[in-house]
């Protein structure tokens, strides 16, 4: 027999896998972990195989989670798994795409989802149409997907419902589009990443509140000094120069302006609520972020969709 301590247990091990497989059709398991065994508060030094459950119970006979699990390979030789059952008080559910996670475009552009929303039956992304459309080639656009950076893998969303057009001959004071997601459970309404809030408002930017945030993947970029643009500015999308007109600039902290922040939401709190104040589309590296108020540009892409 094998008594397991220190790293002996390995998540790859043949039997260790077919031990968590019997403990996870026990009933109110909901997945088994391996990791050291805690009592009281404390580890014990025993790596165990620890049974996360919905709700401790009093469980009999063959349902209940013994304190060993033996387990007799191929070879005939007899393995010894000590237990831990962890309370979890909620069953697993799916995470979806919020606010702040990145969105990528059927051209492999990155950029930020500002809001996840619905309209009637429908779900949708909100992001700068320059993101999801590629203006060096006259507006070709197509299917977008969540781009989750930590797992290495993009989650196809669906097609683009509207965008804004980004006009090369007058300035442009929208720039915003919306990806209908085909499938609704991929995404948590209104919510934030990396954080319990959801969006609960909507406003304009405004030069007299001082500090707002940029939530990008679970991380909040301060932003301060908001400024109103005088005037038209120039940036530069896919090589193509367009003209942008009536939106705001405002400093990052530490540098953090870059490219990727485009279709983040401006956020601030409001008491108790978060509102959406702006939408990234631009700037200046290291410096300034450039966003459009927020409540009419989300007002004319929500009244386009069907």
């Amino acid at each position: 027999m094998t008594r397991l301590r220190g790293n002996s247990i390995r998540v790859s091990g043949g039997p260790a896998r077919a031990a968590a497989r019997r403990l996870s059709g026990l009933p109110n398991v909901t997945h088994v972990t391996v990791g050291e065994k805690i009592v009281a508060g404390c580890g014990t030094g025993v790596r165990a195989l620890k049974v996360h459950v919905t709700q401790k119970c009093n469980v009999g006979g063959r349902d209940r989670i013994p304190r060993n699990v033996d387990y007799v390979d191929r070879q005939g030789r007899r393995h010894c798994f000590e237990t831990d059952v962890i309370e979890t008080g909620a069953t697993p559910i799916a995470f979806g795409m919020r606010s702040g996670d990145r969105v990528r475009a059927f051209d492999d552009d990155l950029g930020v989802a500002g809001l996840t929303f619905s309209k009637g039956n429908g779900s949708y992304v909100l992001t700068n149409a320059h993101v999801v459309v590629d203006v060096a080639r006259g507006g070709a656009h197509g299917s977008a997907g969540w781009h989750q950076v930590a797992a290495g893998r993009t989650t196809p969303l669906g097609p683009i419902a509207a965008a804004s057009r980004l006009h090369e001959d007058r300035p442009n004071t929208i720039d915003a589009a919306a990806i209908k997601v085909e499938n609704p459970d991929l995404l948590d309404l209104r919510m934030i990443s990396g954080s319990d809030d959801y969006i609960a408002k909507m406003e304009l930017i405004r030069s007299d509140v001082s500090n707002y945030v940029l939530a990008i993947e679970g991380n909040f970029i301060p932003c301060f000094r908001p400024e109103p643009i005088a005037g038209d500015a120039e940036l530069d999308v896919d090589g193509v120069m367009l003209t942008y007109r009536r939106f705001w600039q405002l400093r990052t902290a530490d540098g953090q302006a870059a490219k990727g922040l485009s279709g983040a939401a401006l956020l601030r709190k409001r008491g108790s609520l978060v509102a959406a104040s702006g939408l990234v589309f631009g700037g200046i590296p290291d410096r300034f972020i450039w966003a459009f108020s927020f409540k009419p540009l989300f007002k004319s892409l929500f009244d386009a969709l069907p």
